[in-house]
């Protein structure tokens, strides 16, 4: 898939709800590059002293310092995005934002929050190594 073509308009509808989120934070953080992996080009946005990343349709928000396997890893979530549509903020954004959360609250270990779902099936995806 590849949402740099007009071609893409029915990905883009499909996903509504994830594409108006990122549009809205494209109005924040300006630095967009075309990012392609797993099978997918999609739009990378630097996000300037942040130390997380997420992912909204063709849209995948990383750190400027960001790694492949970061980018990988959100790559991953835009294909979960793809294929579940509308759901995609129940399903996926919901419990990984509430994960996210818990886990600096209870000082949880990376691995903690990256070997459940959703995290584990977004790395799986975008094709990141397993230790």
């Amino acid at each position: 898939m590849n949402y740099t073509r007009i071609s893409s308009i029915p990905a883009y509808l499909w996903q509504l709800p994830q594409v108006i989120v990122g549009c809205c934070m494209l109005l924040c953080y300006r630095h967009i590059t075309i990012y392609n992996n797993a099978g997918l080009t999609l739009y990378k946005v630097s996000m300037k002293g942040a130390n997380f990343g997420v992912s909204f349709g063709p849209f995948i928000f990383v750190p400027d310092h960001a790694s492949e396997e970061m980018c990988k890893h959100e790559s991953g979530h835009s294909i979960q995005s793809l294929w579940l549509g509308p759901l995609y903020l129940l399903v996926v954004g919901l419990p990984s934002v509430a994960r996210f959360w818990y886990a600096r609250y209870k000082n949880c270990s990376d691995e903690w929050y990256c070997n459940s779902f959703p995290e584990n099936w977004a790395d799986k995806l975008g094709g990141v190594d397993s230790p």
